[in-house]
């Protein structure tokens, strides 16, 4: 990482500290394959921390997720399945899909939190 880069987190971590972690979302996308899940997987708490892989191959297909949570709880997350995503006509993630996760869903868990 270059010096510049680390400062400028350096700057966010500082400025994190003097926020409530109550009034900070951190919001973050990611792409897990089927064939990754034996490795890298995510439970509730009280859950096997287990997933069974019914894909093994490198072409396995890819499931995309946006998550947001702040200091206290994990808001629900939005799951875009292949079908999904070819339904679009997208790769991946874009814009336009972020933007209605953060109006449809985050939107409405957030109504509540002052």
């Amino acid at each position: 990482m270059s010096v510049e880069l680390c400062d400028s987190i350096a700057k966010i971590r500082r400025k994190l500290q003097r926020i409530s972690k109550e009034r900070v979302l951190f919001l973050d996308e990611t792409g897990v394959r089927l064939n990754e899940a034996p490795s890298s997987t995510l439970v509730l708490p009280d859950q096997q921390p287990y997933v069974l892989a019914t894909e093994t191959s490198s072409y396995a297909k890819r499931f995309d997720m946006i998550a947001c949570l702040n200091g206290n709880q994990a808001f629900a997350p939005c799951i875009y399945t292949p079908k999904d995503r070819s339904d679009a006509g997208e790769k991946g993630i874009n814009t336009e899909m972020l933007v209605d996760y953060i109006l449809n869903t985050l939107g409405q868990e957030t109504w509540a939190l002052d």
